[in-house]
């Protein structure tokens, strides 16, 4: 369990120090210019102000974190496939193996709407506690050299840095390994020795990577263009636009980003059989261009209302309607949280393995994820050292969206207003 645990900080752990870093931008310098004037130490005013300040984006991140972990499902499903006997099974591989393994529709449903029920609990007793949450003066007392305090510091933030890039040193270094060099080792040795490129030429020619990065990219635009379409245009009018029941279908999108993917993955698959969509791709499209993103929706909100109304007052004064300001004013005012969400709405299908390991099963559509899968051994004899290299590969594109986008990130958090 401990080494889940570990692996699943490393997915979750870059963009929850997104989310805080946009929260430290929002922290008003007052604060901290008042407590040097009291004389406070640098721990001092962590748990005294930046803490407390940084409530809303801690529950944000807490939430998504449990919710996260419920619909935790390529990493077992790729390195154990749950065993042994059972004992790496996660609650959505659950759900998953009895609908599709088993055929269990409704034992599938059963645990589906347990799983509802404790993310509800989960979410209401955060939300119970939030005004518990107190940064507290618990260091108040605290004496010591500010170069010790500092030193503290920089030594945790060393450490989660070396637990976060650990996996992708290991990566790079066992993609120009031998199998001998592969063995684990104490201590492990990372610089290859030999190096090889052997594993990259093998493990190129077993599939058409072309055509699942083809794939790929088909997934990312016919998910990509509607999603942003659709959800811009509904988060305008949730933010710009006064109507009946405004507030309460926010609510409601509120709702839906608490509940997982995997809660309605059995009625979503029934519905989709039923209309005969499977091993096509209107499964990715069709729901893309409803705006069930509530997550995007809400962000895409929340900037939306910190736009002067005098712009869109302005503008209907010249004679422009609705979708005109929409248009030719808020649009170009969202560049930096559009740009991120087009970042992480492109990143979705090079991580994502459910969705094409139940509607993209056929060969001709299978995406990267899918023809990673065909390094995996049914007895022991994954080939490890092909699998590093095509996973080095198609990690690039990704690295460059990254470097590219990285100006983005915080600025597109911070205008987000996740405190909002």
């Amino acid at each position: 369990m401990v080494k889940w645990i570990f692996i699943f900080m490393t997915i979750q752990g870059g963009i929850g120090m997104l989310i805080f870093l946009a929260g430290l931008q929002n922290v008003p310098q007052e604060l901290y210019d008042a407590s040097k004037i009291d004389g406070a130490r640098p721990l001092q005013t962590l748990f005294s102000v930046t803490l407390p300040m940084l409530t809303p984006y801690t529950l944000f991140n807490l939430l998504t974190s449990l919710i996260g972990a419920f619909q935790y499902f390529a990493g077992p499903m790729l390195m154990t496939g749950g065993g042994p006997a059972g004992g790496s099974t996660f609650y959505a591989q659950l759900i998953y193996e009895n609908a599709f393994k088993y055929f269990k529709m409704g034992h599938a449903a059963a645990l589906a709407w347990i799983l509802f029920v404790i993310c509800v609990l989960i979410v209401v007793s955060v939300f119970r506690s939030r005004g518990t949450v107190q940064g507290g003066g618990f260091f108040v007392g605290m004496r010591g050299s500010r170069l010790i305090q500092h030193t503290i510091a920089y030594l945790l933030i060393a450490l989660f840095l070396a637990v976060a890039l650990m996996p992708l040193g290991w990566m790079f270094s066992a993609a120009f390994k031998t199998l001998e060099q592969m063995r684990i080792t104490i201590p492990i040795q990372w610089i290859p020795n030999p190096v090889t490129l052997q594993n990259f030429v093998d493990g190129w020619g077993e599939r058409d990577w072309l055509l699942n990065l083809r794939n790929t990219l088909m997934l990312a635009v016919f998910v990509g263009v509607p999603t942003m379409i659709s959800c811009t245009l509904a988060a305008y009018a949730f933010a710009r636009m006064k109507f009946r029941g405004n507030e309460l279908l926010m609510l409601l999108n509120i709702s839906l980003m608490l509940i997982p993917d995997m809660v309605t993955m059995v009625p979503r698959y029934v519905m989709m059989a039923r209309m005969s969509w499977i091993g096509t791709w209107l499964p990715a499209v069709v729901p893309s261009m409803l705006a069930l993103n509530p997550a995007m929706v809400f962000v895409l909100r929340q900037f939306f209302r910190a736009v002067p109304n005098e712009l869109s007052d302005a503008a209907r004064i010249d004679g422009c309607n609705e979708l005109g300001i929409y248009w030719r004013i808020v649009l170009p005012l969202a560049k930096p949280i559009l740009a991120l969400q087009i970042v992480l709405i492109t990143s979705w299908p090079w991580n994502d393995l459910l969705f094409p390991l139940l509607y993209l099963k056929e060969r001709s559509m299978q995406t990267l994820t899918l023809a990673m899968m065909g390094f995996i051994g049914t007895r022991g004899d994954t080939r490890w050292g092909q699998m590093m290299a095509m996973s080095v590969l198609i990690s690039l594109p990704m690295m460059g969206l990254a470097y590219y986008g990285q100006r983005y990130f915080t600025e597109g958090f911070t205008l987000s207003g996740i405190k909002g």
